[in-house]
């Protein structure tokens, strides 16, 4: 008797330690999909800045051109 409880109680320890293997490998999933959002937004962000740098650097252009067109 004293051996099916051991057995048993080794079984639920089995269980446990599987439950917690499940919740720390979700842990590890989830913290790598933030991982992955977060270098998505950095990267978004930096694409956008170097749009704007972009698009500023333009804007010099044109407005130079403009200036010598009206001296002209």
């Amino acid at each position: 008797a004293s051996e099916r409880r051991a057995s048993k109680r080794e079984r639920g320890k089995e269980r446990e330690s599987k439950k917690d293997r499940d919740i720390q490998s979700e842990r590890e999933q989830e913290i790598e999909i933030e991982r992955q959002n977060d270098r998505e937004r950095d990267r978004k962000i930096k694409r956008k800045r170097r749009r704007e740098k972009k698009s500023e650097r333009e804007r010099a252009i044109e407005s130079e051109r403009a200036r010598k067109n009206e001296r002209e």
